[in-house]
């Protein structure tokens, strides 16, 4: 939208769209320091660093912790500025059973799309999955994890319970970012898929919601994986901690 701003010798149109992006600048560098580790979960963020990195105000910097801290990534304090916020064995329980809950109502909207050719390609992932684990091609594997969930997800056609979904698994694995790897756990995961891959074969789009609900996204089911997983994720924060002190 263009709004108009007095200037010293004339009237200057002004793009006040560009006050939006800028914060999305400033967002998108948080999510990225965030993801990399260099602002690490206990952390407080030095605003005035980040303000002089950036070449900015404080203002658009506020807005996007303000939506950072919606989005519950930080939490924002009076006077003391913002600090990264850190996964609990609760939150991480919380988000499971949201994240179960949002998966199985999305098949379940999309189940009159899924057909035997969405089925196909949801084995075709599962497969690739299998020899990606077994080539140690770790980047390719989660990414065709991602691929499986995301083909029933988007075809729910609701934009804001993907979005929803977008913002939960990366505040699991992408703060900071995460691609450690529990064996165990990956072939659990892949029976899992090949299991609701049956289920939607025989279309019973009800057992398949409850499956994803109750079995796959369910945090007492995969409590123990969870635990070995963050595990070595809080090691891993710990070592980048201590190597920033030093």
């Amino acid at each position: 939208m263009l709004v108009y701003r007095i200037g010293v010798d004339a009237v200057v149109p002004f793009d006040s769209s560009k006050l939006v992006s800028l914060r999305e600048v400033v967002y998108n560098y948080l999510r990225e320091k965030m993801n990399t580790g260099e602002l690490l979960p206990g952390s407080f963020f030095n605003l005035r660093e980040i303000s002089e990195a950036l070449g900015i105000s404080t203002t658009p910097l506020r807005e996007a912790l303000v939506q950072l801290e919606t989005e519950g990534f930080i939490t924002i304090f009076h006077r003391r500025g913002a600090m990264a916020n850190a996964l609990s064995p609760k939150i991480i329980r919380n988000i499971y059973t949201i994240i179960g809950a949002l998966e199985s109502a999305a098949l379940m909207s999309a189940a009159s799309r899924m057909d035997s050719g969405v089925v196909d390609a949801m084995e075709e992932h599962t497969d690739a999955m299998v020899r990606y684990l077994e080539e140690e091609n770790f980047d390719e594997y989660l990414s065709r994890n991602n691929e499986f969930h995301k083909i029933y997800i988007n075809l729910s056609e609701n934009e804001e319970l993907i979005h929803r979904l977008d913002i939960l698994k990366q505040r699991l694995y992408d703060f900071p970012r995460n691609n450690d790897i529990i064996y165990a756990w990956e072939e659990a995961g892949l029976k899992e898929h090949r299991d609701l891959v049956r289920i939607l074969r025989a279309r019973d789009f009800a057992d398949a919601a409850r499956y994803i609900r109750e079995v796959h996204w369910n945090y007492d089911v995969q409590e123990d994986f969870v635990r070995q997983f963050y595990a070595k994720h809080l090691e891993a924060v710990e070592r980048k901690k201590a190597k920033l002190r030093g």
